[in-house]
């Protein structure tokens, strides 16, 4: 699922509390510690670094990297539409892998290596639109079966009308027992539902939310989400210095749309959708 830049749009924090006496008296001794130690001098802050300090980071590396980026455009020319699945097997892999589901279902019908092969086959009647119904019906076997990938495929395919006729109510259950379980695709797929307000309630902090968390698992399209979010100020606070960061690690995996708008940036032309301007920058010299 992909966002528009400028739309506007579940983590629980747990607290834990200490019993009141206990806590008194661990603080009344802090306290007395510190009346002994403690001088006039003050503790120096640690000054939080900026978005001219990030990029100035990143101006270390930067020949090589916009060398590498642009080398990179004729092999992107060759990916699915889709970054994920992650491996989407080309048609003439179809008859192939029956015949190897065939015969992993004869040694071992209920392994992880049979769903893996099944999960393939699926993605590869539904992404090349050879069969969606049979792979869609493949997705959801899987899904009910708590295999957390088809479960969010399903969700996927069902709720996009992929191929298929749109089942929003179906498939949005499928992505949310995904992203209950902690499926990190289920994650994004949820939060980036969420923000567009596609199916459930808009709600971009919620979003921004479970960006975060996707992000935090490795997810590259999240990186790059916490950090358009953090840029224009969508569910959280505008934090350009935190965003930096996210969309150089998003864009060195690939992220297409991280590299164009933080080589933007860099150069001092990119522009958030109320206007902001994060860094008026210096490019490259050629």
């Amino acid at each position: 699922m992909f966002l528009r830049r400028g739309k506007n749009s579940l983590a629980v924090a747990a607290v834990a509390t200490l019993p009141f006496a206990y806590a008194s008296k661990t603080f009344a001794a802090r306290q007395d510690e510190e009346e002994e130690t403690c001088s006039d001098e003050e503790t120096p802050r640690r000054v939080r670094p900026s978005i001219a300090d990030e990029i100035a980071k990143l101006r270390l590396l930067e020949k090589g990297m916009r060398e590498r980026w642009a080398a990179d455009e004729d092999g992107w020319r060759k990916l699915p539409a889709r970054a994920w699945p992650l491996y989407q097997p080309s048609v003439d892999k179809i008859e192939p892998l029956r015949e190897m589901l065939k015969e992993c279902k004869k040694q071992t019908p209920h392994s992880d290596a049979c769903h893996w092969i099944e999960f393939s086959l699926a993605t590869a009647l539904v992404f090349n639109t050879m069969d969606p119904n049979e792979g869609l019906s493949i997705y959801r076997s899987l899904g009910d079966k708590g295999y957390q990938d088809a479960m969010t495929a399903a969700g996927i395919v069902m709720v996009g009308a992929l191929g298929v006729e749109r089942d929003e109510e179906g498939g949005l259950e499928y992505i949310v027992e995904s992203c209950k379980r902690g499926n990190t695709q289920g994650i994004y797929e949820m939060a980036t539902l969420m923000m567009l307000g596609d199916v459930v309630r808009e709600d971009e902090a919620g979003a921004f939310r479970l960006f975060e968390k996707a992000a935090a698992c490795g997810h590259t399209a999240a990186e790059y989400m916490v950090a358009d979010c953090l840029l224009e100020g969508m569910g959280c606070g505008r934090d350009g210095a935190r965003a930096i960061p996210l969309l150089f690690k998003s864009a060195e995996k690939g992220h297409r749309t991280a590299r164009r708008q933080l080589l933007s940036i860099m150069d001092g032309k990119w522009t958030a959708a109320d206007g902001w301007v994060p860094y008026r920058g210096v490019a490259l010299a050629p």
